[in-house]
């Protein structure tokens, strides 16, 4: 055997050698997950949940929840590559760093990984697939590619539009006061409240100067989201078959200007002043033309995005081992 018959011998024994290694424990199109990366993360995840969640620390269930996470990973990196998409590493580090800030220091993002069963990892993970996500759809659906072309819109009117009205819409200014009933402890003072502004608006007072006297009888409790104030003053719209509750049929009955009575909601009690009213109308294309671009811009923004997040989720020649 001279010395080039050798050499083809040895080099078919290394391809041999080679195809005997160890195969990646997930393997598909833009995929491979080492066994080894994924026996680690699935530990990992399981001594960070720890022993009181049965489920949770299921292998099966880890394992599942685990691959997927890394599948989406790797996936969201080749689309990125295949886009042209640079420095995103650099990218998720900075929205990684960004994301620890929040916790105030080491010692606290630890007692937040312990309460919550999660692991340091799985949280970059989490946030670099949200930070490439996001860049990959960005580059996936530019504006030009969304933007309608003229055509299209009209179509849009043509088979949408022209021949349907504008629902009615009612904009009123709303007073409301939390109310659980004749149980509530506040009973009779909610009540007088909101008789009080009723006839504030009817007398013509602004809703600004109802909603802060309204604030100072009842203000919201110290420490509490003043999104949950016992009393909001603020303008609503009522959209006409967006809602069937009496509360709409009732608004809906009132003339411009006109105030209601109180009206008990499932949440409290309520007073309407309508300030405006919009009766159906058929719009012209020149006023519709806007409102159809940011549909069309809106559903195709919306088609780009279903679309990538089916490939990402797709087990399509998928192997797991």
């Amino acid at each position: 055997m001279d010395i080039r018959d050798r050499l083809w011998v040895m080099l078919a024994l290394a391809g041999l050698l080679a195809g005997c290694g160890p195969k990646p424990a997930v393997e598909g199109p833009g995929v491979k997950v080492s066994r080894a990366a994924l026996d680690a993360a699935v530990a990992e995840r399981v001594r960070a949940v720890g022993p009181s969640n049965a489920v949770a620390v299921s292998a099966d269930v880890v394992r599942r929840e685990v691959v997927r996470e890394l599948v989406v990973g790797e996936r969201l990196r080749a689309k990125a590559k295949e886009l042209g998409i640079a420095d995103l590493d650099a990218a998720c580090e900075a929205a990684w760093g960004r994301y620890k800030e929040r916790f105030g220091g080491e010692e606290f993002f630890g007692r937040y990984l312990a309460k919550q069963g999660r692991t340091e990892e799985q949280l970059r993970r989490e946030v670099a697939d949200k930070v490439a996500r996001q860049k990959v759809l960005e580059a996936s659906a530019p504006p030009e590619k969304i933007e309608p072309t003229d055509g299209e819109i009209e179509a849009y009117y043509q088979g949408k539009m022209k021949e349907r009205p504008t629902p009615r819409e009612v904009r009123a200014e709303q007073v409301f006061v939390r109310f659980d009933g004749d149980a509530d402890p506040s009973a009779q003072k909610k009540r007088e409240l909101i008789d009080n502004a009723r006839e504030r608006l009817v007398a013509g007072e602004a809703l600004d100067a109802v909603g802060e006297w309204l604030r100072g009888e009842m203000p919201a409790p110290k420490g509490e989201d003043p999104k949950m104030a016992p009393v909001v003053a603020t303008t609503v719209t009522f959209i006409e078959g967006r809602s069937e509750q009496e509360i709409q049929r009732r608004v809906f009955q009132l003339e411009q200007g006109q105030v209601s009575e109180v009206l008990r909601g499932p949440l409290g009690l309520h007073v309407f002043k309508v300030v405006e009213r919009q009766e159906p109308k058929r719009p012209s294309l020149d006023d519709a033309r806007e409102e159809i671009r940011k549909r069309l811009r809106t559903q195709r923004f919306y088609d780009i995005k279903r679309a990538l997040d089916a490939e990402l989720g797709s087990t399509e020649g998928l192997t797991v081992r």
